[in-house]
């Protein structure tokens, strides 16, 4: 039979990412979410360990606190000084994901003929929509 052992997360990143000590191609990026409604509602948070030179280059440029993320990497327990079980999850090379969810800011141009500033035509695909 086989298993499957992977965990997919939409949150906010808690803090910018830190390389790990000694290793600059790895890194630790934390990220919070949010269950229940109302006053019920309850925020977890999560430790994710990036194990790819490329997927840490990504994370290192261009997510920062507060910003959206999406994560899908694999479920792992260890055990701390202190006794204690600690989950965390990891993100490898071939096993795992990590994508920034949010728009980015939209680019100011100078235009030369006119001297004016004006937004780039790219990024006003959103004010083609009706609603």
């Amino acid at each position: 039979m086989r298993t499957i052992n992977q965990v997919t997360l939409l949150g906010h990143a808690t803090k910018d990412p830190e390389t790990m000590t000694g290793y600059d191609e790895y890194c630790k990026l934390t990220m919070t979410t949010n269950s229940g409604w109302g006053e019920e509602k309850k925020a977890h948070h999560h430790s994710i360990s990036i194990f790819d030179p490329k997927k840490t280059e990504f994370i290192m440029r261009y997510i920062k606190k507060g910003m959206i993320v999406f994560v899908q990497g694999e479920l792992q327990y260890q055990e701390g000084k202190d006794g204690k079980w600690w989950t965390s999850i990891v993100v490898g090379k071939y096993n795992g994901a990590v994508e920034l969810c949010e728009k980015a800011p939209k680019k100011i141009e100078e235009d030369n003929d006119e001297g004016d500033r004006r937004e780039s035509e790219e990024n006003n695909d959103d004010q083609a929509i009706p609603f």
